[in-house]
């Protein structure tokens, strides 16, 4: 399921016909779910749907293998609309293409066709944004489950509630925690689960931080990483193992990619059975290297 929805980006075509237009007025109700990491509410009161234990972004009906994926970007609704919005044309014509409001928010309810390595899918499209943040709703599943989860799909996009009161923590959206406000870290983004791109407005710099389940042993995964990096011509300028009290192996390195006076930091980080990959681009300064060190000992499993 944490896969199926990377599909939705792919076959989204937003082809100019007449559109109906909803104008939602909503109350806050003791059935409205919050949704980590954004301001907004969903009633989940339909067969089969709940929000999953390891990441409530994601609102899963296990057994009809359906999921909608919510999440809150940081972009006016004129940039998502620019940017993003390209990235979901292909050549399918929507089925449906509504125009909604809610309070100060303005966006569009899609729902198209397309055919996946799943198979024929709908796949939903729900989007609400201001001039600050644009709330994001992407959903799928079996096109022969249409009849059915059709209805239940437009029952909780529709049963949204926005609360602009509400607080959003950094590390809301994930299992795991770490200390980088002090480093001026304060913004951050999702782009799957179990997943941020931290980011320090000031510096523009980025930290890129994954959590995944360990399959193959420490000495396995370094070993696998050096392989990339060798097949991308990159040069490990250094390579040092760390107790920091987890395990950590940390490499700085060189690739291609890099821009000019940069570096890569990037650290494997050992937790249980688990281990998170933390990785950014800086100059390799003393500084910056002891920087990254106390972010990547700060991290822990929540």
């Amino acid at each position: 399921m944490n896969k199926l929805y990377i599909y939705i980006f792919l076959f989204f075509a937003l082809p100019c016909f007449s559109q109906d237009s909803e104008v939602w007025t909503k109350t806050l109700q003791n059935e409205h779910h919050r949704i980590n990491g954004t301001v907004a509410y969903l009633i989940l009161d339909q067969p089969g749907w709940a929000q999953s234990p390891t990441n409530p972004s994601l609102i899963l009906n296990e057994e009809q293998q359906a999921y909608l994926f919510i999440e809150q970007k940081k972009s006016s609704l004129e940039d998502y609309e620019s940017e993003w919005m390209p990235m979901l044309i292909g050549d399918e014509k929507p089925e449906m293409m509504h125009s909604i409001t809610l309070q100060n928010y303005h966006g569009k309810l899609i729902k198209t066709m397309a055919q996946t390595p799943r198979g024929d899918q709908v796949l939903w499209l729900a989007y609400l944004g201001n001039e600050e943040k644009v709330l994001d709703i992407k959903g799928a599943y079996e096109k022969v489950k249409d009849n059915v989860l059709e209805p239940q799909i437009m029952a909780m996009i529709r049963s949204i509630y926005i609360d602009e009161l509400a607080v959003v923590q950094l590390f809301e959206t994930v299992p795991f925690t770490a200390e980088v406000e002090k480093h001026g870290f304060t913004e951050e983004a999702s782009y799957m689960a179990n997943s941020l791109i931290l980011t320090n407005p000031e510096t523009n710099q980025n930290i890129q931080m994954i959590l995944a389940e360990q399959e193959s042993s420490k000495e396995e995964i370094i070993a696998m990483e050096r392989e990339y990096l060798s097949d991308q011509n990159a040069e490990i300028i250094l390579h040092e193992s760390e107790t920091i009290p987890q395990s950590m192996e940390l490499m700085v390195y060189r690739s291609p990619l890099n821009d000019e006076g940069t570096s890569t930091y990037s650290a494997y980080i050992f937790l249980d059975k688990k281990y998170i990959t933390v990785t950014t681009n800086m100059e390799n300064t003393p500084a910056n290297h002891q920087l990254f060190q106390e972010i990547c000992a700060s991290v822990r499993i929540k």
